[in-house]
């Protein structure tokens, strides 16, 4: 990653394996994009007062060009996790999912170009065999 990675732990003081497990998951995102320019990531505990509902919430907010993918680890119904684990797994999940399509957004945009400045249109035949597509069980 371009830049560290910035963990905010509330209610509790945070501890090497939650930052391994979060150093983990990151690393994964940075395999996946290598332009994520800085990655924030918020643990609120269930502490005593903080965090009325006994549960971890983490959040995830990543600066990627053009934009910015940020990700909840709630659960259905507005609760969180009572294991910060999975609660840092859900998060993860879900800002990775996020991070597929702006990649896959980014880079349809280049084939978009190439596309119309193609002379003679389209090679795509509409679903039919043709040169550049061969029909089921045509050898090639």
């Amino acid at each position: 990653m371009q830049t560290s990675v910035q963990i905010t732990f509330k209610g509790r003081p945070v501890s090497d394996a939650v930052r391994l497990a979060v150093r983990r998951h990151t690393d994964r995102l940075e395999r996946y994009c290598h332009h994520i320019e800085s990655c924030g990531v918020a643990i609120t505990a269930p502490d005593r007062g903080g965090n009325p509902e006994g549960s971890y919430r983490v959040s995830v907010d990543l600066a990627v060009p053009g934009g910015e993918i940020t990700a909840r680890s709630d659960c259905p119904l507005g609760h969180g996790h009572e294991d910060v684990y999975a609660a840092i797994r859900s998060a993860f999940q879900i800002v990775l999912q996020r991070l597929e399509d702006y990649v896959l957004r980014v880079r349809d945009q280049v084939p978009a170009i190439r596309e119309t400045r193609r002379a003679g249109g389209s090679r795509r035949s509409g679903g039919r065999a043709g040169a550049d597509r061969p029909a089921i069980g045509r050898r090639v």
